[in-house]
C-alpha cells in the first residue's frame, strides 16, 4: 500500500520472490538479508512524497518511481493480473506495456 492505495497483492512467498511494482521492490530492498550480513539491495527512493490531502493525478508513486513514464503522472493505473493470485497496479504491466520496461 502506498499513499492509501493498494499497489500490489499476492501470497507472501510470491510477493517476496517476485515483486513487480517499483514500490514493492523499494520496500523489499530496505530489508537486510541475514545471510549476507548487513549488506542490502541497492534500490533508492527519490522525489517527494505526494500530498495525501490533495493528491496529484495519476499514480501516487510517480514522483518517487525510478521507472516513471509520462502516463504515470496523468492516469491512475488499473489492476493487472500477473498470475493466479498476483496482481499489480502499474503502467509497466498491462495494455501497451513494453517488455523492456519490466
Amino acid at each position: 500500500m502506498y499513499a492509501g492505495r493498494m499497489v500490489e497483492g499476492a501470497e507472501s512467498n510470491e510477493l517476496m520472490h517476485n515483486p513487480a511494482h517499483p514500490y514493492t521492490q523499494l520496500l523489499l530492498s530496505a530489508v537486510p538479508n541475514p545471510r549476507a550480513g548487513l549488506s542490502m539491495r541497492k534500490t533508492e527512493a527519490r522525489g517527494e512524497i505526494p500530498s495525501l490531502i490533495d493528491p496529484p493525478p495519476g499514480c501516487p508513486f510517480a514522483a518517487r518511481c525510478p521507472k516513471v513514464m509520462d502516463v504515470c503522472r496523468q492516469v491512475m493505473p488499473g489492476a493487472e493480473q500477473l498470475g493466479n493470485d498476483h496482481w499489480v497496479r502499474c503502467h509497466l504491466f498491462g495494455p501497451g506495456a513494453s517488455p523492456e520496461a519490466q
